[in-house]
């Protein structure tokens, strides 16, 4: 029996939240530095769960998995 491959939700970039919300990318940076948008920075990089931008703006909440 071969295992199972779940695929995983890819995170966004700057650029595709900034698309999402239809800002521009610094407004995007900006609520991160202010604490308006859940992230991951990485050094200079800055990644999104698709699903927790989604609840964010659409009032639900998201899912645990």
């Amino acid at each position: 029996m071969s295992p199972t491959i779940v695929a995983q939700p890819r995170s966004w970039k700057v650029q595709d939240v900034a698309g999402y919300l239809q800002v521009c990318d610094r407004s995007v940076i900006r609520m991160c530095q202010r604490g308006q948008l859940p992230h991951l920075k990485i050094g200079k990089i800055y990644r999104f769960d698709p699903e927790k931008i989604i609840a964010l703006f659409d009032g639900a909440a998201p899912k645990q998995s």
